[in-house]
């Protein structure tokens, strides 16, 4: 058990996600004006992946086939 203090405010929405076979896409609502980011899974070496100062995506892969994922993004 234990207590976690949380001080401040979410200022921003978080960023729809949508998948699809080869890519996944970023809808982020930033200063009021809607960004789209695609990351191709196709290749995945380039992740971690950066998306302009808004969250770092990660995948990790649960089988050798590549066919089963876990996305883990991380808002700044």
């Amino acid at each position: 058990g234990g207590v976690i203090h949380f001080r401040g405010a979410i200022v921003e929405p978080l960023c729809d996600i949508s998948t699809h076979a080869e890519n996944i896409d970023l809808t982020c609502l930033r200063e009021g004006k809607k960004q789209m980011h695609r990351i191709d899974l196709r290749q995945a070496s380039g992740l971690p992946q950066d998306i302009q100062s808004i969250a770092t995506v990660r995948l990790h892969y649960l089988d050798a086939q590549k066919s089963l994922a876990v996305m883990n993004i991380e808002y700044r």
